[in-house]
């Protein structure tokens, strides 16, 4: 009998502990995933926040343009600064370009296209044909898609300072070219135009903008380019933008989390409208 007793007690020992093992394991289990929802919760807030504060560059940015004198758009006006956003939830940087320093692909005239020869001889005639008919283009890319040109054409070498088919166009712009903030490169697609007569535009205005399109042909003469050349110029060019490319990247304190808004803004007076909006 004492020893039925016992191989009972032991039986009874055996199960009580496999459930205090099983529970052991629920409990852990329970633990683990409790940890994981407050990590989850947290980075999930973490990362609403940062969002949160790349959005409020985008807002600052709007206020910058709309305080701004839009009478003109040049390099040294506010809105061309990068700028940094500091709170409790991260630091964003938050970058400008306006899209008018490119031409309007899409309302490009011919002499434009001809004139591309000049920046790119490697660019085949069958290639620029196509730019000329696949347009109406939504984003610059589906020119490359479009043209089926090298890619390296398309996108330049930044590294050597060489611009490319990308560096030249936009889809936003009211289709006049800013004076004021286009390059050397996109001045000389302009009929008429030299290397040299578009490298002293660009020295004039990085110490004077042009501010009036009323008085453009006249400050253009006053540099001392041809009457041809001040032809094309005004016909083509103004002094201010329409449209405006934010970039505001987020990171949390940690650098755990990055949020980055990439928008496309035109600007009517003190009134703004979305042309392109991203979020990654």
């Amino acid at each position: 009998m004492k020893r039925y007793n016992n191989t009972k007690q032991g039986f009874v020992l055996v199960v009580v502990l496999w459930i205090i093992f099983f529970l052991s394991v629920s409990v852990l289990t329970l633990s683990v995933k409790n940890r994981m929802n407050v990590r989850l919760s947290s980075f999930n807030n973490e990362a609403l926040r940062v969002l949160y504060l790349a959005k409020e560059g985008v807002n600052r940015v709007i206020v910058m343009l709309a305080e701004d004198d839009s009478a003109y758009d040049a390099f040294s006006d506010a809105w061309a600064q990068r700028f940094t956003l500091e709170t409790d939830a991260g630091v964003a940087v938050c970058e400008v370009t306006d899209e008018d320093r490119f031409f309007n692909v899409n309302t490009l005239p011919p002499e434009i296209l001809e004139n591309l020869k000049t920046i790119f001889p490697q660019l085949t005639a069958e290639e620029i044909e196509s730019l000329g008919k696949a347009k109406p283009f939504n984003v610059t890319k589906e020119i490359l898609d479009a043209t089926g040109m090298d890619p390296q054409l398309f996108y330049g070498d930044t590294q050597n300072g060489k611009p490319g088919i990308n560096d030249m166009f936009t889809v936003f712009s009211d289709g006049k070219l800013n004076i004021n903030t286009a390059s050397a490169d996109v001045l000389r697609l302009i009929p008429e135009m030299t290397e040299a007569a578009a490298q002293t535009i660009v020295d004039h205005r990085n110490s004077a903008p042009f501010e009036k399109n009323e008085t453009l042909s006249q400050e253009l003469s006053l540099l001392g380019l041809t009457a041809p050349q001040v032809s094309s110029l005004v016909k083509i060019c103004k002094v201010d933008s329409s449209a405006f490319r934010v970039v505001s990247r987020a990171d949390s304190r940690r650098k755990a989390v990055s949020r980055t808004i990439e928008t496309v803004l035109k600007r009517k007076a003190k009134a703004f409208s979305v042309l392109f909006a991203k979020e990654n």
